[in-house]
């Protein structure tokens, strides 16, 4: 209990929902008014305003103010420590509103990204990330020793290879593609794939080293602290339709991740989007269009520290509040919180371990 009482998550969810289409119905009336007379110009449909100058804020119509003003007050339902976060998720629907309306120029270039397409990774990049054979290709992994690489439990036992060096698996191998194969797959022993998901990791102890970095592990502070998240894999780059898997792709999906703190309740937060904050954290969100999707499950999410990047979770699935299969947010498992679990396969395997530098 804190603030103005218990936070009751759904009943926030539905009132989000209703006040996105509360702005709809404000963008439709702007589109008309666009048309009428003014006493004051305004610009035409689908031009951008003046570029704002750094620092200083964007002039808004009344009505979309008042969209604002609307968003305010549900955010004054939540817990005090939890205003922020969600004003920010709140008002940041609101402006990729208005940047697809091109009311607003986008103030980085990670709008107009859609991992679904997404940027193809260049020859050399992201080299930890892994597409995985089952024994097609089919999912996606990522390098955490020289011969260890995880995926996601529910791209089940039957691997049997994973390609790492290259940028595409189809309709051929890249020229600087290898093939290794997996001596073994080990599926964590309480993965349940339904009606819920729990502990959807997977162990992949390859027969030769990688020959590549292997990732290192973010911690869950680390993560916490990110403003923005970098989802890599081999899926398909279409929300609704099987194409275009096989090749690497990146996205940048901004905003910070909801995930807990220590000793941090979310309340009902976990059972609406549907995930496990003890172990997997949520990124994206609705309506965003960046994200993972089929084909990139087991592999990786990254985020800058220092300069570099660290592992940060694996794709597990889509968020259960969302109406797209891909692009409205993805729920990640934490490796960090399996690392024990993970060292004790590979030392059964009589491979190298994780180093325990691993996470700092």
């Amino acid at each position: 209990m804190c603030g103005t009482g218990e936070f009751e998550a759904e009943p926030a969810v539905r009132a989000l929902n209703d006040e996105i289409a509360h702005l709809n119905i404000l963008v439709a009336r702007l589109e008309a008014q666009i048309a009428a007379p003014s006493s004051f110009p305004r610009p035409k449909f689908g031009e951008p305003r003046a570029a704002v100058a750094p620092g200083e804020e964007e002039p808004e119509d009344d009505e979309v103010a008042d969209g604002h003003r609307r968003v305010d007050e549900i955010v004054a339902a939540a817990p005090q420590a939890l205003q922020d976060r969600m004003r920010r998720f709140a008002r940041s629907i609101v402006t990729d509103g208005e940047v697809a309306r091109k009311e607003r120029r986008p103030r980085t270039a990670s709008q107009n990204l859609r991992v679904v397409g997404g940027d193809v990774v260049p020859p050399g990049g992201f080299l930890s990330c892994v597409c995985v054979g089952i024994p097609d290709w089919g999912c996606s992994g990522v390098l955490v020793a020289p011969q260890v690489v995880l995926t996601a439990a529910h791209c089940g036992h039957a691997i049997d290879r994973i390609m790492v060096g290259g940028t595409k698996v189809l309709p051929q191998l890249s020229a600087d593609a290898r093939v290794i194969e997996v001596s073994k797959a080990v599926v964590h022993p309480h993965y349940i794939a339904s009606p819920e998901s729990c502990n959807d990791i997977n162990v992949l102890i390859l027969k030769s080293p990688a020959l590549v970095p292997p990732a290192r592990l973010a911690t869950s502070e680390e993560t916490l602290a990110a403003q923005t998240f970098e989802v890599v894999g081999f899926g398909y780059n279409d929300p609704s339709k099987p194409l275009g898997f096989g090749t690497k792709r990146r996205a940048t999906i901004p905003g910070e991740a909801v995930m807990a703190a220590a000793d941090e309740d979310l309340g009902k937060l976990p059972k609406v989007l549907g995930f496990h904050p003890d172990y997997e954290f949520v990124c994206g969100r609705k309506f965003l269009g960046i994200d993972s999707c089929n084909g990139d499950s087991g592999g990786p999410i990254y985020i800058s520290v220092d300069g570099s990047f660290k592992l940060a979770g694996l794709t597990s699935r889509a968020t259960s509040t969302a109406n797209e299969q891909c692009g409205d947010g993805g729920i990640y498992v934490m490796p960090q919180r399996f690392l024990d679990w993970i060292n004790e396969v590979a030392a059964c395997a009589g491979v190298q371990p994780l180093p325990k530098g691993q996470i700092v």
